[in-house]
């Protein structure tokens, strides 16, 4: 079993250690969880991490630098693509595998929380699992027959969900919006840890080609609730700046104003981040760490006002917010930004509120409160509490 060790206190103030592995959903795509699960495997799993499948060209490339043990390592690579049919199989990944020493301190939005075992268990939670408890929102491209069947499937599967989520020591937000979201659907009272950018400002860069001077950025993969459409129409009918799209699939320009790059390397991510004129975002995130990584380069923000955004967005210092998640408020947005753009060096200083520093000293105090010699932290209401699986 791949693990590292934490650090905490005993009663007498000495030091001692425990082991602490390091869990994740799935690495077969690129998105603010997958760089989350590789900040606690660098810094509390030293380096080792357990996950349900790994798909490298989908993930990003840090994940190669890692320790990986994979649940499922003989599932077909194709079917390890398909995140819909990938999901039943990382369930039974998870919930027939045990640990039983140390701390298991999980990055999860669905699966990684059903892992067994009598060790005390941290949960980072990116969001409880949008299929699982907003399957109208999550899969509204389907025909509503269709979504009427998965609502009996899937029924059982929160039974499941909650009983293993409330088995956990402590069971962590990633902003304000997951914890009324886990309030909402398991009755927790989860303390808040707002994650850091997950790329390093001070690596590398490397141009788009096809990208013009004067250019917006949206980041995001292609999920009905990312509003892209919106966005690209917009940015299409305005004809004054370019829109570049990441994420999803590149295709070949139809508009002079919209480019779809698809999937791009950190070094040419950076690249955008650094030129950009300002980052779109008009989906109702949980979080949203688009933003977060632009401010480390001093580019702003026009972000829907809701969600997440209202914990890192901050109006008149690094973001221009959009009142509604239509075309015309999204206009009205760009072009008060254009009319009184925010200086980079503004933006610059309100990126220092989110790092890398200040989120590893939260977990690790976590982890230490979930192991703590003189009492349990159970972050669950009383009459769902009980102890970690025998």
């Amino acid at each position: 079993m791949t693990r590292g060790f934490g650090h905490r206190g005993d009663r007498e103030g000495s030091a001692t250690c425990y082991p602490v592995t390091v869990v994740h959903d799935y690495f077969t795509q690129r998105g603010g969880a997958e760089r989350v699960a590789i900040l606690l495997a660098q810094g509390h799993g030293e380096g080792a991490i357990t996950t349900s499948a790994v798909v490298p060209g989908q993930t990003f490339p840090d994940v190669a630098d890692l320790r990986v043990r994979e649940l499922m390592r003989r599932l077909p690579r194709p079917l390890a693509r398909r995140r819909a049919a990938l999901g039943p199989f990382a369930g039974l990944a998870f919930i027939t595998h045990r640990v039983d020493d140390g701390v298991v301190v999980a990055s999860t939005s669905g699966w990684a929380h059903w892992m067994r075992g009598r060790a005390p268990r941290v949960l980072y939670c990116h969001t409880p699992a949008r299929w699982l408890y907003e399957p109208d929102d999550y899969f509204k491209d389907l025909p509503p027959a269709v979504r009427r069947v998965l609502g009996i499937v899937l029924r059982p599967l929160k039974a499941i969900d909650r009983r293993r989520m409330c088995s956990a020591q402590v069971v962590v937000a990633n902003g304000p919006v997951t914890a009324e979201r886990i309030k909402r659907v398991y009755g927790i009272d989860a303390p808040v840890v707002i994650p850091p950018p997950g790329i390093d400002v001070s690596g590398p860069q490397e141009p788009v080609e096809g990208v013009r001077g004067n250019f917006c950025l949206t980041v995001s993969r292609p999920r009905s609730y990312k509003n892209t459409g919106v966005i690209t129409s917009v940015f299409a009918e305005r004809g004054r700046e370019q829109l570049v799209v990441v994420g999803g699939v590149a295709r070949p320009s139809t508009e002079d104003s919209v480019l779809e790059v698809g999937r791009v390397s950190d070094a040419q991510l950076r690249w955008l981040y650094a030129h950009a004129s300002a980052v779109i975002c008009v989906a109702r995130e949980d979080l949203g760490l688009v933003p977060i990584e632009a401010f480390q380069f001093g580019t702003p923000a026009v972000a829907l006002r809701a969600g997440g955004y209202l914990a890192t967005c901050t109006p008149g210092r690094n973001t221009v917010f959009v009142d509604s998640e239509d075309a015309d408020a999204l206009e009205r947005a760009l072009d008060e930004l254009a009319a009184a753009p925010l200086p980079r060096e503004t933006v610059l200083e309100s990126a220092e509120e989110f790092s890398v520093r200040h989120f590893r000293h939260a977990m690790e105090e976590l982890i230490a409160a979930a192991c703590a010699d003189d009492g349990t932290r159970w972050a669950r209401p009383a009459q769902e509490r009980s102890g970690p699986d025998a």
